[in-house]
């Protein structure tokens, strides 16, 4: 129960500074741009906390509920405006004005996510397993190259390459700008695992041709068996004889007889990069993870995953026990999370104010009343649908945990 509590407040706490994020991005543009900001508010219902900040003595709140805030700028739709303040009021600024200002939110969520990869690359460095070649299938490309097992792949075309991630992504990105013929940059059997950073006298440069391979079996590292070369996987030490009813083996799919491959500390590598790769690397992470929240939002709207099995908390909890890594990379895709779900066409969102943007500039001139209230209408009842599916992911979790 303990342990449940700690992790809804650490829920809480991850939320509140990706909310800071966002709302800091729209006021900062919004000032930036000559609207004049009334309040910058972290959470929703009774204030908790107020202090008022600058030369328009902008009041910034902390609130009782803290899954979301906003930004309130002045308005003549809200309330009556002095003659002098009209310059700075929003709704009087141009569309492209407006435009940047309700993008800002979600932009700045990206760029948050984009430094927290980046920092992930270049500071801490990711773990694999080394590209150690442990099977060569016979007459295979791989074969017909030179591969042999036992050698280890340290370079695509000159890209270092330590872990057999880095390998599958270096083939991708080559593969990406049409390079079908690459060169394997691999260490012979006979020589011992190298090392990151260690200098290389002894290997050899195999060219593989990829003609036949798609990008989508490189990215889903189906090519290695199509190639016909595996990674190394010592022999295991057990066999499985039986498995438990409800255990994590028997919800992972495994059955008797099978084999797990048990992995040492000599065959994984951490790998850092320079920061220019690493910022590469954040871009290309930033845009997977986007990737990923649209298509499980496609999977709920079609109920291809059932939305009991969202768990929000949940989640926070395992990205906390696995490690310094495991929490940054769920931090980022959050963030990335939090900017795709405000670009969808929702009223009081990001993407809902974007789409009247959208209609205004096709048509050269704000939509009527009647034609906004008709379109608000329509996505409200979508916005209700969505909602529905994101409560019943909270209850779950308030379901974890009374029941505890």
């Amino acid at each position: 129960m303990v342990t449940l509590v700690i992790t809804y407040l650490l829920a809480v706490l991850i939320l509140g500074v990706l909310v800071t994020v966002h709302v800091f991005g729209c006021a900062w543009v919004a000032h930036r741009l000559g609207v004049k900001v009334l309040r910058v508010s972290i959470g929703f219902g009774p204030t908790l906390w107020l202090r008022h900040y600058g030369k328009d003595k902008t009041e910034f709140a902390m609130a009782a509920i803290p899954t979301g805030g906003y930004v309130k700028m002045l308005d003549e739709r809200e309330g009556e405006v002095a003659t002098e303040e009209l310059p700075r009021v929003f709704n009087r600024q141009s569309l492209k004005v407006r435009t940047a200002i309700v993008i800002a939110g979600p932009l700045f969520n990206f760029l948050f996510a984009i430094l927290v990869y980046t920092m992930i690359y270049y500071m801490i460095g990711i773990t694999g397993m080394k590209a150690l070649i442990g099977e060569v299938t016979p007459h295979s490309l791989a074969d017909q190259a030179g591969f042999r097992a036992g050698s280890q792949i340290f370079a695509v075309n000159g890209e270092p390459t330590a872990s057999w991630d880095s390998v599958i992504q270096a083939t991708v990105e080559n593969l990406v700008h049409d390079k079908k013929q690459l060169t394997f940059s691999v260490l012979p059997p006979l020589n011992s695992p190298r090392k990151q950073g260690e200098e290389v006298r002894n290997y050899q440069n195999l060219s593989l041709n990829l003609q036949s391979i798609t990008i989508d079996e490189v990215a889903k590292k189906d090519f290695l068996g199509k190639v016909g070369m595996y990674p190394l996987c010592p022999p295991p030490s057990a066999l499985i004889s039986e498995i438990l009813p409800g255990s994590p083996a028997q919800t992972d799919g495994q059955g008797r007889g099978t084999q797990n491959c048990f992995i040492t500390n000599d065959q994984l590598i951490t790998e850092q990069y320079g920061f220019w790769r690493a910022l590469r690397e954040g871009l290309a992470q930033t845009g997977e993870m986007s990737l990923l929240t649209l298509r499980i939002l496609g999977n709920l709207l079609t109920l291809q995953v059932s939305p009991k099995n969202i768990s929000i908390a949940k989640y926070v909890g395992k990205s906390t026990q696995g490690g310094i890594v495991t929490f940054l990379t769920f931090l980022g895709f959050v963030s990335v999370s939090l900017a795709v779900l405000h670009l969808l066409p929702i009223p009081s969102l990001s993407g809902g104010y974007l789409l009247f943007y959208l209609i205004e500039f096709i048509k050269g001139k704000p939509q009527t009343e009647r034609t906004e209230f008709g379109l608000r209408l329509v996505l409200f009842l979508l916005t209700v649908f969505l909602f529905s599916l994101l409560g019943l992911a909270v209850f779950n979790d308030l379901g974890g945990l009374f029941s505890g």
